[in-house]
């Protein structure tokens, strides 16, 4: 896997792959691209935690996440392959995340 962070445009296409942000103008995603950071996590991090109030979202762009839901504990985790978007919902709308989505490998 290439660490090097890609530049915003490369990123901006990229983020054509997600199926929400296809609806953007190349212009508008090279926006949020500039505005965003480009993060790579470890095998088993946490991406977003539940109970955790932020105001961020995540495009995931490569690898695989498992989403464990805080008030199903003992359900199976849902895995979902990248390109995803995560987080938006409780990041909108200002409240708490309500699932952890974990890092399958890097």
């Amino acid at each position: 896997m290439n660490l090097e962070p890609p530049d915003e445009a490369t990123l901006a296409r990229r983020m054509e792959e997600v199926e929400v942000l296809r609806e953007l103008e190349p212009g508008q995603r090279e926006q949020l691209a500039l505005k965003g950071q480009f993060l790579i996590f470890a095998a088993g991090e946490d991406l977003i935690r539940a109970g955790e109030q932020s105001d961020y979202i995540l495009v995931v762009l490569e690898g695989e996440v498992l989403v464990l839901r805080a008030e199903q504990p003992e359900a199976e985790a849902l895995r979902l392959r990248a390109p995803l978007l995560t987080g938006e919902i409780a990041a909108y709308a200002g409240r708490p995340r309500n699932a952890t989505v974990r890092a399958c490998g890097e």
